[in-house]
Formats: C-alpha cells, structure tokens, sequence
C-alpha cells in the first residue's frame, strides 16, 4: 500500500529562512534573560539628610547599596547606561522577529498550530519551559524542523488526517514538584477560556475552541494515579503507566514555526522512542482498528524521517 505521507525537502530560501528565524529567536531569548537581570531600579533617596542609592525591586522592596560616593554614582550610571543598551537592542530584536513572522509564511515554513507556540512560549514566560516536554504527534512538527522538511499528504486525495489529528490538543510532560503557580493559571494567561474540562478529568484544559491541554507526569506507585497540584483549581496530572518508559528517553529539542510565522524553541523526545512506541500501540489490543491503523502511519512516518533525513537517530 503506498504511502499516504511524503516529505518535501526545504529549498535553500527556506532553508536559510528557518535558520536566520531560528538563530533570531535565540538572540531575542538571550536579550530577554539579560534585561531580566537589570528590572526594578536604583535611584537616589535622601535619608537623614544624606543620599543613599537605593535598588528598587519589581516588586518594591528596597536595598541600600550605600552612600553616595564616586562609587555608587558610577554604579548607577553603569546600570542606566547598561539598561538602555539591553532595552534598544531588545526592542531592535523584537521588530525583527516581527518580520522573521512574515517571512517565515512567505517560505512555507509556519507550520504549527497557533496555540501550540502560543502555550510554548507561555510557559517560556513563567520561566519554566526548560521542564516541559511534548509528548504527543505534536513533536512532528519539532522532527520536520530538525530535519529540514515539511511532511506532507502524498496527494489530495489521501488528505485522511490520518497524520494531524491530534493537533489540536497538546500533552505535556513535567517533573512532579514542579508548578508553583499552578499550569491552569499560565494558559489563562494565554487565554482566559481555559477551563477544566469536567470534574473527573481533572488532567485535561480546555479553551473555548476545543483546544486541549494535558499534563502527564509519573508516579511513585500504583495507587497515586492523579497528583494533584498545589493548588485546588489545577488540574491535575495523570500518569499512564504504558508512558513509563517512554518518559526515560532522552530529549530532543528544535525551533517550530506557528501558522501565523510566530516561533518557540520546543523540547520532546528522542524519535526513536516516539517511532518504537507508536508501532506497539498499532499493536495494541486494547485499541480500535482506526486508533492502530493512526498509530501505525506514525510509527512508519517516523522510522522513514529517521532513515531518509535523521540518520544519526538511525534504530539499530
């Protein structure tokens, strides 16, 4: 039976178009973490008729950082100065960026769901994306990246959906002590429709357009099936026990690109787990015909990526 998948190698605009957007984002990243270490601000407060310098937190707490001298003038000269460069170069980033978006459509390479990198870059924000891990069809589009291709229908009329299904929800991974703020409240942040699904399933976010979210995470035994977060209006994370495995292997990271040219760095696993893991759920008896056969073009979509365009990632 022929294939109902094909991928189509980027030429050398897109090529050359992903990498300069790619490498954008990294430097954009890199400007933000910098201007995070000089928020708040010192400024000169007089204190029994004596000026001190004071370090000003976003929070508004205060710390003395001394009289005022030759010293801590050019300590505050050195952080206004400093700041204004991180904030132009910054601001000189992002307008790129804006333009990385256009051009990043005009080559076909904004790929991705929306919400997908809306919810990546999301959880970039609440400092916590280093911890997250896709773990769903969603790392297709974080594979194609890697591999400098778009995987496409073999034609239009083998457009089953067979491949993309599953795009308009994303499963997670994170480590169990993870979220202090709760993931419920990060995607409201996103948008404010995310709402828990019902009252038994409790792993799962919903927006108002049918878009899920789902937190899967492990458990130390078998009687804790849901850890609940540290806060009642979480949902919670469920752990499957048939991703036990899965969950060990080691990570795989690339820049996916959303429909409307908007980019995120994405972390999932290793292909060689994804493609030996869905080839024993097309195996599965537990599973319906339909559900197998999804699996099965998965599996043998990935093991082709791996052999024709990520042969370092060969399975031996």
């Amino acid at each position: 039976m022929a294939n109902s998948y094909e991928f189509v190698p980027l030429d050398g605009d897109s090529r050359r178009q992903y990498i300069n957007a790619r490498d954008a984002l990294a430097a954009t990243r890199a400007a933000e973490q910098e201007a995070l270490k000089l928020t708040g601000s010192l400024a000169w407060r007089v204190q029994n008729k004596r000026e001190y310098l004071i370090q000003v937190s976003t929070r508004g707490s205060q710390t003395s950082l001394g009289p005022r001298s030759a010293k801590t003038e050019a300590v505050h000269l050195e952080f206004h100065r400093r700041k204004a460069i991180v904030l132009e170069r910054l601001a000189a980033l992002r307008r790129k960026m804006q333009v990385h978006a256009r051009l990043n459509r005009a080559q076909n390479i904004a790929r991705a769901d929306s919400m997908l990198v809306d919810v990546l870059n999301g959880f970039y924000l609440a400092g916590i994306s280093d911890n997250i891990v896709v773990v769903d069809p969603n790392a297709l589009f974080c594979y194609e990246t890697g591999a400098g291709v778009r995987i496409e229908y073999a034609s239009p009329a083998r457009q089953t959906g067979v491949i993309w299904n599953d795009c308009t929800q994303l499963t997670l991974t994170a480590p169990r002590d993870l979220l202090p703020s709760g993931l419920l409240s990060i995607l409201t942040k996103i948008d404010k429709s995310f709402k828990l699904r019902n009252s038994t399933e409790f792993h799962t976010a919903v927006n108002s357009n049918g878009y899920q979210v789902k937190l899967l995470r492990q458990t130390r035994s078998a009687s804790d099936r849901h850890s609940r977060s540290e806060h009642d209006n979480d949902f919670w994370a469920i752990a499957d026990k048939n991703l036990s495995w899965l969950l060990r292997a080691p990570i795989f990271q690339s820049t996916v690109i959303n429909k409307k040219g908007a980019m995120s760095q994405m972390t999932t696993l290793d292909p060689r787990a994804f493609a030996l893991y869905w080839k024993w759920m097309s195996e599965h008896d537990g599973l319906d015909t339909s559900d197998r056969h999804h699996y099965a073009v998965l599996a043998a979509l990935l093991t082709d990526l791996i052999a024709q365009y990520l042969p370092q990632y060969r399975l031996d």
